[in-house]
C-alpha cells in the first residue's frame, strides 16, 4: 500500500508534463501561419517586368472599364506565368485608360499567391503590391507580332479590317472578335511615337481567310 502512496504522485507528474508539452507545441492564435491569406505558405513574393493581357472580360474596351481583373503575363507568346490583380487592388496604381492598355509594359514588385500551376504555366492571385506601374508602351515590332497572333480565321466570316497608322500597315486584317484589342493597342501605339508620319491609304474591297489569316484584298 505505501508503494502505491508513492507512485501515485509520480503518475501525477507525468501525466501533467504530458500536457505541458503538449500545449508548447501547438500554434498559437497569433502564428503566423494560421493568419490568413497574406501569411498563406503558399503565397511568395514577385518581381518582374511584365506585359498587360487584358481587362475583365473581353468584350469591349468601354466594358472592360467595369471589370473587375487586370491580368499580367511575361510576353503574349510565353505564359509561363499569369498574375491576375483584382480591381481594388491593380486600380490604385494604373490609370484605365492609358495605363492598363493590352501589351503595354509594367513593372510588377509584390506578393502572390499561387492558384494553379499547369505544364509550363503558372496562374497567381496578387496578395499585396508594393510597386505596379507602366515602363513602356509596345515596340514596333511588338505590335506586329500582335497583329499576326490576332489576324487568325478559319472562315471568311471571322475577318474584318481596321485602319492602321503610320508607320504601321494602311489596312489591317484583323479577327472581328479581337478587333477592340488591336484599334487600343494601334492607338497607344501611335500615341507614344515622338515622330508623327502620314500617308494616303487605297480602298479595300475585301478581306478574306486565307491560310487561317486575314488578309486585305
Amino acid at each position: 500500500m505505501k508503494k502505491l502512496f508513492w507512485i501515485l504522485p509520480i503518475f501525477a507528474l507525468l501525466i501533467l508534463s504530458g500536457c505541458w508539452l503538449t500545449n508548447t507545441i501547438q500554434p498559437s492564435q497569433t502564428d503566423t501561419r494560421w493568419t490568413g491569406i497574406s501569411d498563406n505558405v503558399n503565397t511568395i513574393d514577385y518581381s518582374e517586368e511584365l506585359m498587360v493581357a487584358w481587362v475583365g472580360p473581353e468584350i469591349t474596351f468601354e466594358q472592360t472599364i467595369a471589370g473587375d481583373t487586370l491580368v499580367l503575363k511575361k510576353t503574349f507568346e510565353d505564359h509561363s506565368d499569369h498574375i491576375f490583380f483584382p480591381r481594388q487592388s491593380w486600380s490604385n496604381y494604373l490609370d484605365i485608360q492609358e495605363d492598363a492598355i493590352p501589351w503595354n509594359h509594367v513593372k510588377f514588385i509584390g506578393k502572390v499567391q499561387a492558384l494553379d500551376v499547369a505544364v509550363g504555366n503558372h496562374y497567381y492571385e496578387v496578395v499585396s503590391i508594393n510597386e505596379l506601374v507602366k515602363t513602356a508602351i509596345p515596340s514596333e515590332a511588338e505590335v506586329l507580332s500582335l497583329l499576326n497572333t490576332y489576324g487568325y480565321c478559319e472562315t471568311d466570316a471571322d475577318c474584318t479590317s481596321i485602319y492602321g497608322k503610320c508607320p504601321l500597315p494602311c489596312h489591317i486584317g484583323i479577327n472581328a472578335k479581337f478587333s477592340w484589342i488591336v484599334e487600343k493597342i494601334i492607338d497607344n501605339f501611335r500615341n507614344g511615337q515622338t515622330t508623327q508620319c502620314t500617308y494616303k491609304c487605297m480602298e479595300i474591297k475585301s478581306v478574306k481567310c486565307n491560310a487561317y489569316k486575314c488578309e486585305v484584298k
